[in-house]
């Protein structure tokens, strides 16, 4: 969790915590090291992204699931949604 007028941005959070010692083997994931906190959905990217950019591993299968529980979600809970 940031500090109420932290300067850092989400996003620069995220790209930080994929790899906060470039030297080591070492990547942070979670919802709380990507933008989309407070949902499952930023986990399961971060630690998606730390395993296609740490030891090129894809796993597409996972993801096309997750795109479609996505669209379902959302679709499920459009007033629930403040913006897109």
């Amino acid at each position: 969790m940031q500090r109420a007028g932290s300067h850092l941005s989400p996003f620069k959070v995220s790209e930080w915590a994929k790899r906060p010692f470039a030297e080591l083997d070492l990547f942070m994931v979670g919802e709380a090291y990507h933008p989309m906190r407070g949902w499952i959905e930023g986990a399961l990217q971060s630690a998606q992204e730390a395993l296609r950019e740490g030891w090129d591993v894809e796993n597409n299968d996972l993801k096309q699931k997750r795109d479609l529980s996505r669209e379902q979600t959302v679709r499920n809970n459009l007033d629930l949604i403040p913006f897109s």
